[in-house]
Formats: structure tokens, sequence, C-alpha cells
């Protein structure tokens, strides 16, 4: 690493640097110091001429021996310090120096330096501006350095360096009243040559100052004016613009000392005033901003970690105002995907930078996801570490989206281009004289016009009807300035008419007068006419929303009717007028309110329309009738919810009907079940004697026993009345199956266990079976889930396959009847299969049918109503033929869910 090869002792300078904390300014020890900046010091160093080294973005000041008279009294509180601060007072002098040279431009500037005591001038230099760069090559800094050019007033060296300066400067005769001397930055500044200026009357250059910058003092040339003054006003220069100057002047004295003259330094400072004016303008916006509560400010610690929030702000990050406000709050609300790159750009300011600016998304509650923007301001301490930031937040959710819908703008005005036929032309306004495209000629299906004459009036090819509008759009272009847009007809050489519409921009003279307008055409006559057959079609649709079957009604989104058909006037009972002062709330019976709004919220305005939903209405006369409803979001053209409408349809009739065949399936069922019982009526029989028969005999026993009046004979008369109780039991069992069997009730679906009812389907079921000698097997799985089902409804399904299955093997030699249940996936299934002759093949197909049977004296409805109960339970049954002969009967229902 290079060293400072600092001068001898000899230079004061050079010890006071020595021993300077430069660790406490931004250019940090010198050791770390680049090899450019130790090179430019140790030169300054070692000049005999005042210099000074400024680096980096403080341009921090280092400077040598002969440099201290030209500080005077900043010296020594100017080593290490801003070159800006040190020179405060007169930055308006050195400004535009320094940026020319840290733009890379050498500066050259002749000044007059005065005794340290003051007094008569001691001599004039001329100080050099040079830039340095760093190791990279980019410019860090600048060294400046004075040489002593022993210059006087009348000097031609000196003329030479007035003749070049930039700002403008002139000398006014007091006694003429006229311009002496004018540099070429005058003629530069305001539009007139230097002779036009020196024969200028007075009274013209006054008329020239703006008329709101007259009442200030000194501005007039000649008038008294405070010494040494500078002023700001307009001026109007020779292209009739008005120039903001900042104006400095000094008077020139004779021997006497009285003034003959008025020297003036004049600078364009037009861009500095329309930059202030902005930043007016900005700032009062930023504080209506503030005001309304529009922002989210912030002002952070960095030190500390410290931040404190506006209320507004925890609004923008969807965080309650309670909450702790700081970086980790923050960052822990910020979207994943733009997390680093947040982060990022803030570790780049506090870095190496003062400003914060950033877009990223944020997190609120329920997973709503916003766009921000993040404005900082960061200030450090004096070296240049991290200390305050303060700063704004401000949603762009809305010019997101707007961004997104204007890219896909973009994107189909690209296609359109790409696909459309347009045509250009350029219109000069005062000669009425237009240049066209070829293709607008082929519009106009004549040759264009080419050559030096290839030009045509604006308004030949406009249809008589359309000229009228035209002329009306055009003069209102020229007198506001606004776009040029228009639709209007054309007549080709061959008598078609055709639509073009034409988009057009005005250009103006230096004065603001119209001289031109370009733009473009197209041809839009496909357009006209899908718009006239729009109109037919809207004709139509009003003509088919007036005769719908079904009401059609339109809500606002608080749910006021502003549209509707007569159909649903009819349905409700109320006029057009009566509803449009009503809510469709106001119609709902009050138990349909929340289950309506949960509909609302959770999928029109969430996907855009609904599923069909049931309802209720009250209409006018105090009736209530059943609807059914589909409803459909509309929004406007900023996609915001706008309105709602919906088709509704009287459903009443179509309940009460479904009421009456819920009605007759329930007398099916019950008949089915009574028909189930009359075909095993013998061996119900046949069950009910064997108990009656035991009862009876057990009572004839316990009769006998007990004449014998013994007590062993007592005893056993006892036992045998207990036993014939047990009969009577068996007997009462049997015929309260029967009974529960055969009662007509309503479904009542519950929890329950699918093997219990298989057992209790059996019981009633296989009656006579042994007699028949038919071998029955159960094979029902453990642990099975309970199923929601009506215990009656599924034993009916169960008994009808039973005796189905007893009458198929009513004359094979073997018969065999298997039970089984086990769990498959989320379903329980049942089987019931048998070995008797099985099914035809043409009639399985057809099984389920009303009215199809295969057995001779059947009526075809058993299966059919089991089919009907399966579904009702949300299951299924289903036949197959059984391997080795016989049919298979398997019956699924859902599993309940776990308690």
């Amino acid at each position: 690493m290079q060293r400072l090869a600092w001068p001898d002792g000899r230079s004061s300078m050079t010890a006071i640097i020595r021993t300077h904390s430069w660790r406490l300014t931004p250019l940090g020890a010198p050791e770390n110091w680049p090899p450019a900046l130790k090179t430019a010091v140790d030169i300054a160093l070692q000049s005999r001429q005042p210099a000074f080294v400024c680096w980096g973005k403080a341009l921090t000041t280092l400077y040598n021996d002969a440099a201290i008279a030209e500080l005077g009294t900043r010296h020594p509180a100017a080593l290490g310090r801003p070159y800006a601060e040190i020179w405060a007072d007169r930055w308006d002098d050195f400004a535009g120096v320094v940026d020319a040279v840290l733009a890379g431009e050498p500066q050259h500037v002749v000044m007059q330096r005065s005794r340290p005591s003051g007094g008569e001038p001691l001599t004039w230099h001329t100080f050099s501006w040079l830039p340095l760069r760093d190791d990279k090559g980019q410019i860090a800094g600048f060294l400046c350095q004075a040489t002593e050019s022993n210059l006087s007033l009348g000097d031609e060296q000196l003329r030479m360096v007035v003749d070049s300066a930039s700002d403008a400067i002139s000398l006014f005769d007091l006694t003429t009243r006229k311009y002496i001397y004018l540099n070429p930055a005058c003629s530069a500044l305001t539009g007139f040559t230097r002779d036009e200026i020196i024969k200028m009357p007075v009274d013209e250059v006054i008329a020239r100052i703006h008329p709101d910058d007259l009442d200030q003092p000194g501005v007039a040339p000649g008038a008294p004016f405070p010494p040494a003054s500078q002023i700001e006003y307009r001026w109007q220069t020779k292209s009739g613009e008005y120039r903001w100057l900042s104006v400095r002047r000094q008077t020139v004295p004779d021997a006497q000392g009285n003034p003959v003259a008025v020297v003036s330094i004049n600078r364009d400072i037009t861009a500095s005033k329309q930059a202030e004016e902005a930043l007016r303008d900005s700032e009062e916006r930023l504080a209506l901003a503030m005001e309304s509560g529009e922002m989210g400010a912030w002002e952070w610690d960095v030190v500390n970690n410290k931040a404190v929030w506006n209320p507004k702000l925890f609004e923008l990050f969807g965080l309650p105002k309670e909450s702790e406000a700081g970086y980790d709050a923050f960052f822990k609300i910020v979207h994943p995907d733009d997390y680093q790159a947040l982060e990022d750009s803030l570790r780049a300011v506090l870095a190496d930078g003062t400003h914060w600016k950033a877009e990223f998304r944020v997190i609120h509650t329920g997973g709503i996801i916003r766009w921000l923007v993040v404005r900082g301001k960061l200030e450090r301490t004096l070296d240049g570490k991290p200390s305050i930031m303060f700063g704004v937040n401000y949603d762009i959710t809305e010019q997101k989206r707007a961004e997104d819908e204007l890219r896909a703008s973009q994107t189909r005005l690209a296609l359109a281009m790409q696909s459309a036929q347009m045509g250009h032309w350029e219109w000069d306004i005062a000669g009425d004289k237009a240049l066209r495209s070829p293709e607008i000629y082929e519009m106009l299906g004549e040759p264009p016009i080419v050559g030096l004459d290839a030009q045509d009036t604006f308004m030949r090819h406009v249809h008589p009807d359309d000229v009228a509008i035209v002329s009306e759009t055009v003069g209102e272009v020229l007198k506001t300035g606004r776009d040029w847009k228009a639709e209007f007809r054309i007549i080709r050489t061959d008598g078609e008419e055709r639509w073009l519409a034409g988009l057009g921009r005005l250009v103006r003279d230096y004065n603001g007068r119209p001289i031109t307008m370009f733009g473009v055409n197209y041809d839009i006559t496909e357009q006209k006419r899908a718009e006239a057959e729009l109109k037919t079609s809207e004709t139509r649709y009003r003509l088919l929303h007036e005769n719908l079957r079904d009401g059609f009604v339109e809500t606002d989104m608080e749910g006021r009717f502003i549209a509707c058909n007569d159909i649903y006037c009819d349905m409700v009972g109320y006029s057009r007028e009566e509803l449009y002062g009503l809510t469709y709330q106001e119609l709902t019976p009050e138990r349909w309110h929340a289950a309506e709004q949960i509909i609302v919220d959770q999928e029109i305005l969430v996907r855009g329309y609904s599923s069909v939903y049931e309802k209720e209405y009250r209409r006018k006369d105090g009736a209530i009738i059943n609807v059914e409803i589909r409803a459909v979001l509309t929004r406007d053209d900023n996609g915001t919810p706008a309105a709602m409408w919906a088709l509704v349809r009287d459903i009443t009739e179509r309940k009460e009907d479904d009421a009456r065949l819920q009605a007759l399936k329930e007398q099916l069922m019950h008949v089915g079940r009574v028909n189930e019982l009359s075909q095993v009526s013998a061996g119900i029989a046949h069950e009910l004697n064997q108990p009656l028969a035991a009862m009876h005999n057990y009572a004839a026993t316990a009769r006998r026993l007990i004449d014998r009046g013994d007590q062993n004979s007592i005893n056993a008369a006892q036992h045998a009345i207990a036993k014939a109780g047990e009969q009577a039991a068996r007997a009462g069992e049997i015929v309260r199956r029967m009974r529960d069997f055969v009662e007509k009730r309503d479904t009542n679906q519950k929890r329950d266990d699918i093997n219990a009812i298989i057992q209790e389907a059996a019981d009633l079921g296989l009656i006579g079976a042994k007699a028949e000698g038919i071998e029955t097997h159960f094979c029902l799985a453990s642990n099975l889930p309970a199923v929601i089902a009506d215990r009656v409804q599924i034993e009916q399904v169960l008994v009808n396959l039973l005796h189905n299955a007893m009458d198929a093997m009513a004359d094979v030699p073997k018969r065999v009847l298997t039970l089984s249940s086990w769990l498959n996936g989320t379903m329980v299934e049942v089987i019931v299969s048998d070995t008797g002759h099985g099914i035809p093949e043409p009639v399985l197909d057809r099984l389920f049918h009303p009215f199809v049977t295969t057995k001779a004296n059947g009526m075809g409805i058993g299966l059919a109503i089991s089919k009907s109960i399966m579904e009702a339970h949300g299951g299924d049954i289903t036949a197959e033929p059984r391997q080795g002969g016989g049919t298979l009967f398997r019956l699924r229902l859902p599993a309940a869910p776990s308690l």
C-alpha cells in the first residue's frame, strides 16, 4: 500500500494534516487513502501557490500553506470539512464550476485576491480546477490551484476572461443611459445581438421585465439600488419567452466617488426556478397527502433500531395499532418473493447512500396482498455513519393493477397495429395542405398522389353529412390543444360509403400558434356494422328480458333493486316502482339472511357467480313462496364490484310436488314391506306357532303340577310358567319386528352398526330358511365404522334380497346363502350372494327398473324401491353374476365420520 510521502517539517500544514483526526471524516485513516488521493495531497503540500484537494462525495478538503491566505478566518476549521460548507457564502460563484469539473471538464477562472486584513486588492489569480480520478478511472474529486496573473482592470487578458465568461456581463452608462459593454453571453441569453441591445431604448428594456417583478427596487437599468445588490426577475427574450435572471449589480464611481456606471452579472436561473416550483408543488401535494392520512410516515433510529410509525402506516401494513413498530415487525409482513430484494436495497442505502426508494408487497391478515412504495431519506453523522432515516409509504395496489391492465392493453394494441391497416397523414393548417400515405388512398379507392405535388385538402374526402361534425371537432382541437379523435364517413371513388376513425395531435410554434396536425386513419366500417348488429341484438335482448319464463332482477351492492322484469314483479306481488324503493333483504324472511350473506361473500364476490341455491320470498300479500336463484356479479371499468343480477324461478309448486312424491315413495316402501311379509306369511305363521304351542304345553303342565298340591310339584309348576313366559316373550318379539317392519313412519337416519342391522334383517328375512334346506353363512368384518342410516329402510332392502335369494334357490340342489360385510375405502359394503339360477343377462341391465322381475307372480317394485333407498342414503346397489352360479348383490353405504 502506498504511504504518504509527507514533505519536510518546514510546511506548517504538513504537521497539521499529520495530526488531524481523519478517522472521524469520510476519508478515514490516511494509511487507507487511495494512491490518487495521496499523490494529489503530496503535490498540493509541495506547491508554493494556493492549492486545495477535495475528495469523495462530500468533497472533504485538504490544502497547503499558501491557501491559508485565501481561507482567511476559515482556517484552520476548514481542514477536513466539505468544500461547500467552507465556501457557503460564495457558493453561488463556485457551484457551477464544481459541477462542471466533477463532470470531467477542467475549469479556469480569474479572481481577485484581497489582503487578509482588507484594503486594496493584492493580486489577481487564475484558479484552475482539475478532475481527480480514483483507481477505477471514476472522477472522485478535484485539485484546485491558483496562479498569480498580475492583471489590472484594463488588461486585454482580463477582457478575454470576461468575454469568455458563461454569465452575461454588461456595463451600463448612467449618464447616457446606454449599455457601453456587453459580453457574448448577453446575446446568448437574450436572443438579441450586441448592437440591438446597445441601440435598444431603456423603456423597451424595462417593458420586457415581467409586470409582476417591476415592484422590486433596482430592477430597472439605472434605477437606484442597494450597493452590491442581487435581485431575481423575469425578462422577455427576443423569442417572446420569459426567462428568470439572477442579477448581481455593482456601481462604478468616478474620482469623486459619484456613481457613473453599473456593472451587472446576469445568470439564467430559469431551470432552477422551474425545479423550485415543481418542488413546491410536490411538497404541497405531500403535505396534503400527509394531512389527509393517505401516507404512512415513519422515522427509524438506525443506531438503536427503534422506529415510530403514524396510524396510517399500521393500516397500510395490515397491523393493529397496538402492535410494536420497528424493523423486525416491518419485514415480517413483507411478501416472501420481495423480501430479499427489499432488504438488499435497504442495505445498499445504509452502506453508501442517502435516498431509499422501493416497491414491494405486504401480506395482511387473511392473506390479502397489497403493493406499497417506500421512500426514505438517510441522515448520517459527521463521520458518515448512518444515524436517522425517515420517510413515507403509500399504497400503489390500484396503480399496479392499472399497469397490468395497461401492459395487456399495450399488447393488444401492438397486435392490433400489426394486423390493422392504418394510414398516416400530416396537415399544414395554414395552407390546408394534407400529405397522406398510400394506405389512406387505398381506403379511398383511388391511386395515391405522389411526388412534390403529393398534397391534398384535409376535408376533401369527408361525407357531406359529416363535414360539420369533423369541422366542429377540429375547431375544438385548435382551441384547446387536446388530441383530435373523430369518426366519420367517406365516399370512395367507386361510390361506396366507408367509415373511418381519425386520431391526430396538434403541433404549435414557439408563439403557441397551431401550425401542423399529424395522425392516422383506419377503417372502422366493420366495427360500425357490428355496432348496428349489436343494437339489433340489444333490442332482441330487451324483448327476451321481458318475456323470460324466469324472473330477472338486478341490484346494487347494497341490495337495492335497480332493474327487474314483469315475471319477477308478478312473482313477488310488487310493481317496479315499489321494488325500486326496497332491497332484496326486505323481501327475504330473516331466517335466510345469514346463509344468503355467506353465499354473497364466499361465492359471488370471490368467483363472480353463485351456485344454484334455494330460499324463500315473502310476497307483498304476506304469502311465503319458495324460489331457486342463480346470481352473477358485474364489475365496473376499474374491476370494482358494481351490481348483482340473478335469474329467479318460483319453485313453490315443485316443492309441493316433491313433498307429495316423497309421501308416495314412503307409502310405496310401506306397501313393499307389507308385500315382503305377505310372501313369508307361512313361515311367519310357523315361527309364531312354535312359541304358542310351547306356551300351551307349559301352561297345561303347570296346571297339572299345581293340582298335585305338593311343594315339589308347585316348584316345577313355577318353572313351567317361567318357560311359558319366555315363549310368550319370543312370540312378542316376532310380532314387534313385524310391526316395526310394516309401520308407516317418517325417515329417521342416524349412526348405526351395519352388522347389527344385518343380523336383525336376517332374523326376519330368513324365517323358514331351514325348513327350505337353505344353508346360511355370515362373514361379517369386525371393527367396522358406523354408517348413517334409517335402520328399518336398510332392513327392508336386505329382507327383499334375502327373499329373492331364497326364491332363486327353491329348485336347485345346492342352496347356500352368504351374508358378508367389509370396509372398502370410505364405503362400507354388504354382500348378499346365493347359489340359485342367476339372472338372465338381458334382465340384468334393467334389473332395478320398476316392474322388471324374473318371478312368475312378482310385482317388480322391490328392487326399484331398494335402489331408491340406497341412493337416498348416499350409496348404491348393484347386481352381478356369482362365480360358480347364482347372483351377488352389493350394497354400498358411506362410512360415518368418526366422533
